[in-house]
């Protein structure tokens, strides 16, 4: 995958429920739009090629090497990727030359837009100075908008069966390059902001001083931060399927848990990674506002309804109407030898969704009220 540079009622968290699609027009399906030109990945798309083209246009790439874009090598080396998956795709490819290279170059892309119809999107990118067609297209986002997935319930389950489930989420996070909200950004301005309000007058002074704690506690060397801490570099079996075929369940509550985490055992390959899909296919260099990355979205949390987390998701809520989120995306990169058609077969993320909708509406619903 390439990378990026650097709601129903069931609840992921209860701060930040919406329905999908209502504040969020990039979630799920497009639209049907290609948004490739008018925000793509490379603000060198943003030049206005007309007739009086530019001979050349140079541009810096990740490594700080600099390299004219505008080539008859990247003119050429992007006609045969369009002419080749028009060839695959069984269509009439036309081109229309151009007088001038960049002129050419642009008439491709619009090209290779139109005969990619709606269904899918194309976006034109630069590797160390050359350019391709980047294919790409949305997974389904699932049924919340933030998926925090608490550790709290756990102090309230029998001793194994607590090891079982911080192994479990201990093994997850690796596989699907997820973190704690341990020294974050957004975790610290939350801290900051309830800090700062903890002087209400009608507030009762012991009631304050329990929250004043409780929002000290995410702090560095707090019970929450080394609790948080801890999961993240300590895993109690090392084979956890075992364990879980062994673990004599005590209750309804104990079984429905057990069966929840073997059926997340298939997100814990190290073959797969949800982090692995984000890509941003509307990068700006310079934008005002960069969008709202996937770590921000899935994550490790204390308590679903913590204060913290509610502030958090409080501060997503803000931020993200002045941008966009990220979500999973597949991406396809065109070359002249390039020999199947793009086809999304691919579904993790939908079956990573799936699963965690079900898994934090048995937690939230079942469990985290017994903590509260």
């Amino acid at each position: 995958m390439h990378e990026v540079e650097r709601l129903s009622d069931g609840i992921a968290i209860q701060a930040h429920n919406r329905s999908i699609g209502e504040e969020s027009p990039h979630r799920g399906c497009e639209a049907g739009t290609d948004y490739g030109a008018e925000r793509s990945r490379n603000p060198f798309l943003e030049e206005t090629y007309t007739l009086k083209a530019k001979d050349e246009l140079v541009w810096c790439s990740w490594n700080g090497e600099s390299h004219n874009l505008i080539t008859r090598e990247n003119y050429e080396y992007l006609r045969e990727s369009y002419l080749r998956y028009a060839c695959l795709l069984g269509k009439d490819s036309r081109h229309s030359p151009a007088e001038s290279i960049g002129v050419g170059i642009a008439n491709l892309y619009a090209e290779m837009s139109s005969l990619l119809g709606d269904d899918m999107n194309v976006n034109l990118e630069e590797r160390d100075g050359r350019l391709y067609f980047n294919l790409w297209k949305m997974h389904k986002w699932g049924d919340h908008t933030l998926y925090y997935f608490p550790i709290r319930f756990t102090e309230k389950l029998r001793p194994r069966l607590r090891r079982i489930v911080l192994t479990f989420y201990h093994e997850f996070m690796k596989a699907n390059g997820l973190s704690t909200i341990n020294d974050d950004d957004d975790a610290f301005w939350a801290q900051d902001i309830l800090l700062d309000s903890c002087y209400c007058e009608d507030e009762d002074p012991s009631e304050r001083r329990r929250r004043h704690r409780r929002i000290r506690s995410y702090e560095s060397g707090g019970r929450v931060y080394k609790a948080l801490k801890t999961l993240e570099s300590r895993s109690y079996y090392a084979d956890l399927w075992k364990a879980l075929e062994r673990y004599p369940c005590a209750d309804e509550m104990e079984r429905n848990l057990i069966e929840l985490i073997k059926k997340g055992m298939k997100f814990v390959s190290k073959e797969k990674s949800i982090m692995n899909y984000q890509y941003d296919p509307f990068y700006e260099e310079d934008s005002d506002f960069t969008p709202m990355q996937m770590w921000q979205q899935i994550r490790i949390v204390y308590d679903i309804n913590g204060d913290v987390e509610n502030e958090m998701a409080d501060l997503f809520n803000l931020n993200s109407r002045e941008t966009y989120e990220l979500i999973p995306t597949s991406t396809f990169e065109l070359t002249p030898d390039t020999d199947r058609v793009f086809v999304l077969e691919d579904d993790y993320p939908e079956r990573f969704f799936e699963w965690a909708d079900e898994f934090l509406c048995f937690i939230n619903l079942t469990l985290c009220k017994q903590t509260n």
